[in-house]
């Protein structure tokens, strides 16, 4: 019903001067945020994914388990939760050899109707690819956006110099960052990365970034973490940064009140319509489901913040049509 009144009022335009006509657009130009906001089926927009290759054995920290054993079938089961809960776009980046990364979303995106945005990220196994490389990755469009930037994990901070020639290279094409922030598995210096550092972690640490690179399309991916103060002042500061919220969307151990303790001080402060849905979902596609339901049972945020969290910032983010947005609420 929803959508037969939708067409015929865009049909119904053309019959009016032009004055009306602009006012009439721009109402239904805003009538997917408004009507469809307070619906169960809402899409979904996840900023931050991820795929692997080869054999998983390490198990869900909230469970104990592991249901995907390995790629293929990461892939199937992260799949088939993007589809259950409308998530109409992902993400996605791995890290890991960029080539076998780049083959595997590939993957994922001849395998599903869904917007898969493939990501370059940059840091720890993946390493720091040539500049010109990187350039001609985007003009071709074979990357999307440039992230996830793990720099933090090298023991590097996003603010170093030597890295401003890829957000130099993003302003300029108008591609956008995601850089991690805030913390890393625990053990992690003693793990994988012995040059990880919490302290690099701080989103205060992108304000060098920030004021060179002013027009940069970036988000600080995972809100800061720990640093939700730091990062509720740089977003007030710095209106062009968005952030994710994963993984507090569905770790345990704490981590909802880190999630709680961020969004009501972003609340607060009036900085919710840049705060964006995200998984991270790493190892375990089954926390794609506890994240949106965690999301969607907040009870201090209302039905239309819960709606710009999940979709509507991440779409002005990302720069999508009305046309794609329209056909992302029609179902």
């Amino acid at each position: 019903m929803l959508k037969q009144i939708y067409i015929k009022a865009l049909a119904a335009i053309k019959l009016l001067d032009m004055k009306k006509q602009l006012i009439l657009q721009l109402i239904i130009y805003l009538a997917p945020f408004i009507i469809f906001s307070q619906t169960t089926n809402q899409p979904i927009i996840d900023m931050h994914m991820h795929v692997y290759s080869g054999e998983l054995n390490i198990p869900n920290p909230n469970t104990g388990k592991i249901l995907a054993k390995n790629g293929e079938e990461h892939r199937i089961m992260s799949l088939k939760f993007m589809k259950k809960y409308n998530v109409v776009i992902g993400a996605v980046s791995g890290n890991g050899d960029p080539d076998i990364i780049s083959q595997v979303i590939d993957t994922w995106k001849s395998d599903t109707e869904r917007l898969i945005l493939k990501g370059l990220f940059i840091g720890k196994k993946a390493g720091y690819p040539p500049i010109d490389l990187v350039r001609e990755l985007i003009t071709s469009g074979e990357i999307d956006f440039i992230g996830e930037l793990g720099f933090q994990y090298d023991g590097r901070s996003p603010s170093d110099p030597e890295f401003f020639k890829y957000y130099e290279l993003a302003q300029e094409l108008n591609v956008p960052v995601g850089i991690h922030t805030g913390m890393g598995a625990p053990g992690t210096p003693y793990n994988c990365c012995p040059n990880f550092r919490l302290s690099l972690g701080n989103p205060y640490l992108l304000e060098d970034m920030l004021v060179k690179f002013p027009k940069l399309r970036v988000w600080a991916m995972h809100a800061g973490g720990q640093f939700h103060n730091e990062m509720v002042t740089m977003m007030k500061m710095y209106t062009q940064l968005y952030v994710d919220i994963s993984p507090y969307t569905w770790l345990d151990a704490g981590n909802s009140e880190l999630l709680e303790r961020f969004l009501k001080m972003a609340k607060e402060q009036g900085m919710l319509d840049r705060v964006m849905f995200g998984s991270d979902q790493m190892l375990w596609p089954e926390t794609i489901e506890v994240a949106i339901i965690r999301v969607k049972s907040l009870d201090y945020l209302t039905n239309k913040e819960k709606a710009d969290i999940l979709y509507n910032n991440a779409a002005r983010f990302l720069g999508l049509d009305d046309e794609l947005i329209f056909k992302h609420h029609k179902n």
